[in-house]
């Protein structure tokens, strides 16, 4: 069996922390450093010829957790509402969590989204419209990354809907787009969502 790394060469046992599975070229890092990211591929020679794996990328798993200030909002009932989670630069992309949290015991999270609460893919929580159950001075909204990179949820945003203002315009029922996809590539055997989420 024979590794190389970015095209050349690649003697795996200098590394000090690789090892190799008896009886297979597998290699194995153990406690991985940053100089291990690269392209890896193997080489297997036989009396029959000569075969190889596809190229093998090994990356870093990095999320940069930003600093949060918690916003404070005054929605209108009735109307449609977002609060933004921007997704910070990471790899592998995070898994995007909203959650209520208590502001006198920030141990009791729960999760709510419903078929009026939608997240979007670029993180964003839509309200189709406000209610007065979703408006508490007690009650933090919470975006959190779930990441490999991380052995625990990393907050991205926090948010209170601190009160409410009342709407005496007449209501017409008017549905209004929140975030609609656009065109998209899809890959055979993957799961592509198209999101359509309106508000009103």
């Amino acid at each position: 069996y024979t590794w190389y790394k970015d095209g050349q060469p690649f003697d795996w046992e200098k590394a000090g922390n690789i090892g190799q599975r008896r009886g297979e070229g597998s290699i194995l890092f153990f406690n991985p450093q940053p100089q291990d990211e690269g392209k890896y591929l193997c080489f297997v020679e036989t009396p029959s010829g000569t075969a190889s794996t596809r190229t093998i990328s090994l990356k870093k798993a990095f999320i940069n957790i930003p600093k949060v200030e918690t916003k404070e909002h005054t929605p209108t009932e009735g109307k449609p509402y977002k609060l933004e989670c921007p997704i910070p630069k990471s790899y592998p992309k995070p898994k995007i969590v909203w959650k209520t949290q208590l502001r006198s015991d920030p141990t009791i999270v729960e999760e709510f989204l419903s078929r009026r609460i939608t997240l979007s893919p670029d993180g964003t929580l839509w309200f189709s419209n406000i209610t007065e159950s979703d408006v508490s001075p007690s009650l933090k909204y919470v975006c959190f990354a779930q990441t490999p990179a991380s052995g625990e949820d990393v907050v991205l945003a926090e948010h209170f809907l601190k009160a409410m203002v009342q709407d005496k315009t007449p209501q017409n029922g008017e549905l209004v787009p929140q975030y609609v996809s656009n065109d998209m590539m899809a890959k055979a055997g993957d799961v592509t969502m198209f999101y359509c989420i309106y508000g009103g």
